[in-house]
């Protein structure tokens, strides 16, 4: 992150707490801790950190740079457990055959049975509903 940028992202803290002070050593602390993040991870993460509900009704700490860090760096790990959960399991290839594929047999006389079972209650509402009674 350039000079420019991180005076930019502490201003931006400013603007939301004034307790974030614009100072040379306060600078160069905000640069050795989070000088490797771009500008949109420190804004988002401080706009994060004071969108957090405050601790009993007290007022939120003013921001410093480890807070800032913490949160790009739970955020990050967040994310990378977001598309490890969307991954299929490795070592575990999906098996090739269908269930109706490894079970013709099987699966013929369920279908069967579904269609004799389907024409019967088809049969049992046509009576129902010539009779003049409701089906339900």
């Amino acid at each position: 992150m350039s000079p420019e940028e991180l005076r930019a992202c502490i201003t931006f803290a400013n603007g939301i707490d004034p307790r974030v002070q614009m100072t040379a050593p306060n600078a160069q602390l905000w640069g050795r801790t989070i000088g490797n993040k771009t500008s949109l991870e420190v804004t988002t993460a401080i706009q994060v950190y004071y969108e957090r509900p405050r601790i009993n009704g007290k007022e939120h700490p003013a921001i410093d740079p480890a807070s800032v860090r913490k949160i790009i760096n739970e955020e990050y790990d967040r994310e990378i457990a977001r598309q490890r959960a969307l991954e299929p399991p490795k070592g575990k290839a999906p098996n090739p055959l269908s269930w109706r594929q490894r079970n013709p047999d099987r699966w013929d006389k369920h279908y069967s049975e579904g269609q004799r079972q389907f024409q019967e209650n088809a049969s049992r509402l046509a009576g129902t509903t010539t009779r003049g009674v409701a089906p339900f």
